[in-house]
């Protein structure tokens, strides 16, 4: 017998495209605001989007009229941007990931990537997204990160988790899978000669969720989809007793972290 190919954990978002649409976040609307005005664009200038994934970021540009071609290297994540973008004639999504898509040098006014940007290999994403971007050309990058506080919820689930899955205490402190330290992607981009200084701002925003929800949400996540399934279910045995005692609701106070940066003209070559 055949065993299965090891599994990709940038390609596990695939395997709960529904799922990951359903339950992860969008993003304030004052961020896309604030990069469409640092980008200075207007109406059908040209924006690339590296990992569309189902089109979370993708949908809150689009009604702005402007040309995006987005790329997205999962199928099943693709489809269900193409879905979601079926009102937005100028939104284009091809499957295929940034480091095989056929640059065209200059063509973009705006690059920009969304909880997707660190999944790119190191060797290609600046030199690529510098190479696509026209000489007043600008770079957004964006995530959702979580803000944990110390209480004791947080202290119940932290010794659930060094229990139940060391492993991930071990690579991410804190609260596994939501709480992200900091990005090394970002770190290069502050010191690329490729791009001038970086301007970085938060949208602090909340969300509450169920029991069911925050476990929906959780099974998204790359580090718990790569875990063996009966270490998740132990997991969320043990989340559905903590956050059902603390009331069935659990608060998320999400920080919404801007990085945005324009091209220099140093050749990227």
């Amino acid at each position: 017998m055949t065993a299965d190919p090891p599994r990709e954990q940038r390609l596990v978002f695939g395997e709960v495209a529904e799922t990951y649409d359903r339950a992860r976040p969008g993003y304030p609307s004052q961020l896309v605001d604030d990069v469409l005005s640092f980008a200075a664009l207007g109406v059908r200038d040209r924006v690339l989007e590296i990992g569309c994934g189902t089109g979370k970021a993708t949908v809150q540009f689009a009604p702005r009229g402007l040309d995006m071609l987005c790329v997205e290297l999962n199928e099943s994540m693709a489809a269900v941007a193409r879905r979601h973008c079926a009102d937005f004639p100028r939104v284009t999504i091809v499957t295929t990931s940034f480091e095989d898509w056929p640059v065209e040098p200059g063509g973009f006014r705006l690059v920009i990537s969304a909880q997707a940007w660190h999944w790119v290999s190191p060797e290609v994403r600046l030199p690529k997204a510098h190479r696509a971007l026209a000489p007043d050309g600008a770079l957004a990058v964006f995530w959702n990160t979580v803000r944990w506080p110390d209480e004791q919820m947080r202290a119940a689930v932290d010794e659930l988790y060094e229990r139940g899955a060391p492993g991930l205490i071990a690579s991410r402190p804190g609260f596994p899978g939501t709480r992200s330290a900091r990005n090394v992607s970002v770190q290069e981009l502050e010191a690329s000669p490729l791009f001038a200084p970086v301007t970085l701002r938060e949208y602090p925003w909340s969300e509450t969720y169920s029991t069911a929800r925050y476990l929906e949400l959780l099974s998204t996540h790359s580090d718990h989809r790569m875990l063996p399934p009966d270490v998740f279910d132990r997991l969320a045995e043990g989340i559905t007793a903590i956050v059902d005692d603390a009331g069935g609701a659990l608060r998320i106070d999400y920080v919404a972290r801007l990085h945005l940066a324009r091209a220099s003209q140093k050749s990227s070559s």
